[in-house]
């Protein structure tokens, strides 16, 4: 009987020394926590690991015990590790990692223990020391800060890094920021966009778009970015750029984008502040929104408002001086209003000068005379009008208007004519050049036919939309080449000379007419109304 108890006493005991070599060194069962010192890094953080983050950086301090200790090292102080017990008690390490010799070192007490290459590698690479290896191993912390907020910008980052094997890492990643976006500024106050980044970028540059196309290209030196001064949807891409040479480990590049709006307010202005009898003024609004409208009252205008048109990146209203204006200083008040009921208005100052016309007195015969009966004026200035009611509400016309014909100039523009014996006279309403009967009158600008039809007085005429408001009108034409909807180009052949309706003779009677109001042929003649 004593045999089998002599067996199962040495089964005991080989359980017990079996047990004995696979028991923890660190006692890992009981860890709680485990604080990282990184006493060798400046500035660098502490961090403590709790339940699985402790356990799992136990079971790689484990590895050490593996190796024989040697009493002959004076520690650098790396780290310094604290381990937590669920008793209350607690354990203090010594980590150095010598990067060089790719060995590292765990002292407690006086015994130290050491772990070569393949574990070295384990524990550097681990996410317990590389921050403190290798600070930029993930992608550059690149903020952005509008005035105190701290925006989330989403973008896209490609970079490598330089490992302790002199090995190049490459890495790429993607990320989602939590800021809504279109960011709008405020017209109110001046916005300010910064950023900052670890590492410091080499190099930045911004690109602003607006629909779509390429505004502006910038290199930021100072941490500002440029915003965009004007209304508008705008989006800005941000390229960040590092350079190995310059961080000594690190390179890459980051692009990040985000989208902008400028609702600023409608500012209007004038691009003349007087304008002589026979001219007119031009206004211009900038910022206008799709859902604003935009009037205008002038106090020698006799219509309720004039019309604005788009142009080029603002809106542009035309407001004729009538002959009849009195001359002197006046306020023109623009109003925006939107369609929640809003409205803001802007007074305008401007100033109309004089001009001197002249007197002309006319004779003619009792039957030419008979033309000009009210019956026919009314025919004839109805007629006119709808020819003028609507008008392309784009720019047709391109650069100065030209002459029509070559000519005698017999009657201008305006000049005060007193016909047979009536004391009351008329104003002249365009310029009237004497040419021979059969001579090619040419369209004076761009535009489309809107009338070409005998009338009472101006006898066959032809009206040309320029667009905008403008007009300009051939009269008493021997005969016409065009037909309503032609579309015509500058110098195209509108009709001939002629002297049908009230006419003492052959002759072309060109008017030139903005937003029902007649106005100089000469003005426009020498310069383009809408270059400024």
């Amino acid at each position: 009987m004593k045999k089998p108890v002599h067996m199962i006493l040495l089964l005991i005991l080989s359980i017990l020394v079996l047990s004995s070599c696979k028991k923890s060194h660190l006692d890992l069962k009981h860890i709680t926590e485990i604080d990282v010192v990184p006493t060798a890094f400046l500035d660098a953080p502490n961090i403590a690991y709790f339940s699985e983050g402790a356990k799992t950086l136990g079971i790689l301090l484990e590895n050490f015990y593996s190796t024989t200790p040697i009493t002959d090292y004076t520690s650098v102080g790396d780290f310094t590790l604290q381990l937590h017990y669920k008793d209350g008690t607690s354990r203090s390490f010594i980590l150095d990692l010598n990067t060089k010799g790719k060995k590292a070192y765990l002292t407690e007490a006086e015994k130290t223990y050491v772990l070569e290459e393949p574990l070295f590698t384990k524990i550097i690479d681990s996410p317990f020391f590389m921050p403190y290896m290798t600070p930029h191993y993930s992608a550059p912390n690149v903020q952005f800060i509008m005035g105190e907020k701290s925006l989330g910008l989403s973008g896209n980052s490609t970079f490598s890094y330089l490992w302790l094997s002199n090995d190049r890492i490459s890495e790429a990643m993607e990320f989602t920021g939590d800021t809504v976006q279109p960011i709008i500024l405020d017209p109110t106050k001046k916005s300010t966009l910064t950023y900052t980044s670890d590492p410091s970028p080499t190099k930045v540059t911004e690109q602003i778009y607006k629909n779509s196309e390429l505004m502006d290209t910038y290199n930021l030196l100072d941490g500002n970015l440029i915003l965009p001064e004007e209304e508008g949807d705008f989006s800005i891409k941000l390229d960040f750029e590092w350079d190995s040479v310059a961080t000594d480990y690190f390179e890459g590049s980051s692009t990040y984008e985000l989208f902008i709006q400028n609702d600023l307010p409608v500012i209007f202005s004038v691009t003349t502040p007087a304008a002589t009898l026979g001219d007119c003024f031009v206004l211009i609004a900038k910022n206008v929104n799709p859902d604003q409208t935009l009037t205008l009252a002038a106090p020698f205008y006799d219509q309720s408002s004039i019309v604005f048109y788009p142009y080029e990146d603002a809106q542009i209203g035309i407001l004729p001086v009538d002959t009849s204006v009195t001359p002197g200083d006046h306020t023109l008040i623009a109003t925006v209003t939107s369609t929640n009921g809003t409205s803001q208005s802007t007074d305008l100052s401007v100033s109309v000068l004089s001009k001197d016309f002249t007197l002309q007195y006319l004779t003619v015969s009792e039957e030419t005379l008979a033309l000009r009966s009210q019956d026919n004026i009314n025919s004839d200035t109805t007629l006119l009008a709808e020819a003028q009611s609507s008008t392309e509400p784009q720019k047709l016309w391109n650069g100065t208007f030209i002459q029509p014909v070559k000519g005698i100039v017999s009657t201008e523009f305006s000049e005060i004519r007193y016909t047979n014996d009536n004391p009351v006279p008329t104003r002249h309403s365009g310029i009237d050049f004497a040419a021979p009967r059969g001579a090619p009158v040419k369209a004076s600008n761009n535009g489309i036919v809107s009338l070409a039809m005998t009338l009472y007085i101006t006898g066959n005429t032809v009206v040309i939309d320029h667009g905008m408001g403008v007009f300009t009108t051939y009269c008493h034409l021997d005969e016409m080449d065009v037909a309503v909807g032609d579309v015509l180009k500058k110098g195209d052949i509108v009709g001939k000379v002629g002297t049908t309706g009230f006419s003492t003779g052959p002759h072309l009677h060109f008017t030139f007419c903005i937003n029902s109001t007649y106005v100089n042929p000469w003005t426009f003649f020498a310069t383009d109304l809408l270059d400024f």
